[in-house]
């Protein structure tokens, strides 16, 4: 991209540099800086109008844009943030995994409370009830969880 100089009111004032290079050089670069310095003198000696000045800024930061743009080429965005999306979607699938875990952990660790529990509370119930023998009694699990009325199997 050609950038075209800035247009004065006022030729006579400021000596125009020749037009930069496609992408500008460093020398480009300083040779806009010094015109927009020339244009700021004549500015405030009121040899310029505000237009001048104003085009002047305009033609140095597009020099410098220009120059920018060539130098540092834009990024491609998908390929250096690959990576990173592949490292948060293993990081969010193994934390995933850990909690579905520790879930299943505790959610056999309550069911072994629950059943101690339904234990403690039969064995109480059948504490709590008469002697007598038509008494209504709860089965309680033997402590190692095994059935009271299954009958043993010798083997």
């Amino acid at each position: 991209m050609s950038i075209a100089l800035p247009v004065l009111s006022s030729e006579n004032v400021v000596k125009l540099p020749a037009p930069p290079a496609n992408p500008p050089t460093d020398r480009d670069i300083c040779l806009a800086h010094s015109l927009t310095t020339d244009i700021m003198e004549a500015h405030c000696e009121g040899k310029v109008t505000d237009a001048d000045l104003a085009n002047a800024l305009i033609y140095e930061h597009m020099v410098l844009a220009a120059s920018a743009a060539a130098r540092f080429p834009p990024v491609d965005k998908p390929k250096r943030t690959q990576g990173l999306q592949n490292d948060i979607r293993d990081t969010r699938d193994d934390v995933c995994t850990m909690h579905a875990d520790a879930l299943k952990e505790y959610t056999q660790a309550v069911n072994q409370e629950v059943k101690k529990l339904n234990r403690i509370c039969a064995l109480i119930f059948n504490r709590a009830q008469s002697n007598d023998n038509d008494a209504r009694r709860e089965i309680a699990p033997l402590p190692k969880e095994e059935d009271a009325t299954t009958p043993l199997i010798d083997s």
